[in-house]
């Protein structure tokens, strides 16, 4: 992504080495290029931006995932129906 303006300050955290693991990780996983890059993206989705739209946007992710979650409830306890089957036809 193209810097439109150039990055001045620097904010400085401490992470234990499982912290740091667990991000670097996450990282890869959403494709941010660097860490910096992936806290910044974070802290951006805790302040509104200048449309007023950061807890809308925020609201609309979490409501995305409780859907998401709930369609793996499903699927595990689907899953689980039929393994349960699976090994009552195996005992017989």
């Amino acid at each position: 992504m193209p810097r439109l303006q150039r990055r001045s300050k620097v904010i400085s955290i401490r992470l234990s080495r499982e912290e740091y693991d667990q991000f670097q990780d996450l990282c890869v996983a959403r494709g941010n290029d660097t860490l910096s890059e992936l806290a910044r993206t974070a802290m951006k989705l805790l302040v509104p931006n200048e449309n007023g739209n950061g807890k809308a946007a925020s609201e609309k992710r979490f409501s995305s995932m409780e859907s998401r979650i709930s369609i793996l409830e499903n699927e595990i306890a689907r899953l689980s129906g039929l393994i349960c089957v699976a090994k009552l036809e195996e005992c017989q």
